[in-house]
């Protein structure tokens, strides 16, 4: 500290209240300790004179650097391109911001950000308190822009015509997605995968999935699966066929169904059920009574549990 007073005066020095001591101008302090410290020192004249009111001088010490605390901003993922980050820290401090390792540059809060790109980024604050100590451990936060929806596919479910009246669907996205699902148009409500229905009515039924990313970001062409529920079983008719008595070791049987895409299974004199087509040949019938029997079985596959039946008789 350096002082004055008039041509020919001494000084005398104290800092925080020791006893006074002859001093010169300038006079040195090191070592000080953190706080507040006041230095005085007053002049004494040629003739004695002592000066009754010393001047004085009072500051801190202060070489603890100030901590800095985010308290709002984004974290994880985002759908928002913009970002605003209050912080805080020790009182009459200021603040020093950068984003993504750029340069540290002067800010207050909150600090705003807007047009950001998609993928990671960093947010850093330092304060910088009175005495301009640097906070030297900056508070820091990443976080993840992604305005991208995800997609979502369905992996396992019925397609075409089935005749259960339950359904069960899979289905996936990206990492992290959660679901939601409709069936027949009703409102989408939150859904994992498998996703059951169970009692559904015959007719065609439409399920519809949609992913919603850890952003937020709605998948806007969700995944469909449109199938039909068919629990009514066809019905069977022999179209021609021997009746009666016949003196034929052979027979013939056509049939049909006004199921499209109707299958059928024939059997004769009680045997088991095959696989056959129209018409249906028999060969080396024996003398007496005979009996076909052919049953549909529709796209659904329900079977026509009435199968059409025909019985004739061989007497060669």
């Amino acid at each position: 500290l350096t002082f004055s007073s008039e041509a020919g005066a001494t000084f005398q020095c104290r800092i925080d209240g020791a006893a006074y001591a002859t001093c010169t101008t300038p006079q040195s302090y090191a070592g000080l300790a953190q706080g507040p410290h006041t230095f005085d020192v007053r002049a004494i004249d040629a003739a004695g004179n002592m000066d009754a009111s010393p001047a004085s001088r009072t500051w801190t010490v202060d070489t603890v650097a100030p901590d800095t605390t985010i308290t709002t901003g984004p974290t994880g993922t985002t759908n928002s391109t913009s970002a605003s980050f209050a912080f805080s820290s020790e009182a009459g401090a200021t603040f020093q911001c950068r984003i993504d390792g750029a340069a540290f540059a002067a800010c207050t809060t909150p600090q705003n950000y807007a047009g950001l790109a998609q993928g990671s980024h960093t947010f850093e604050v330092r304060a910088v308190d009175a005495a301009g100590n640097p906070d030297g451990t900056p508070a820091s936060r990443i976080w993840t822009v992604d305005t991208v929806a995800p997609d979502t596919t369905i992996t396992t479910g019925p397609s075409g015509t089935t005749n259960s009246t339950s359904a069960s669907f899979a289905f996936s996205s990206e990492a992290g997605a959660t679901f939601q699902c409709r069936i027949d148009h009703a409102p989408y409500t939150t859904c994992t995968s498998p996703q059951n229905y169970a009692g559904l009515t015959d007719g065609t039924h439409t399920f519809d999935v949609r992913a919603i990313d850890a952003a937020g970001n709605t998948d806007a062409t969700p995944a469909a699966r449109t199938w039909t529920v068919d629990t009514t079983p066809p019905d069977t008719t022999i179209t021609s066929g021997p009746t009666g008595t016949v003196t034929l070791a052979t027979a013939a049987f056509a049939f049909s169904s006004p199921d499209a895409g109707a299958t059928f299974e024939c059997r004769i004199d009680g045997a088991a059920f095959t696989t056959c087509t129209s018409p249906q040949n028999y060969a080396n019938l024996t003398n007496g009574a005979h009996t076909f029997e052919v049953r549909a079985i529709d796209a659904a596959g329900n079977p026509d549990t009435t199968p059409a039946l025909q019985t004739w008789t061989v007497a060669l």
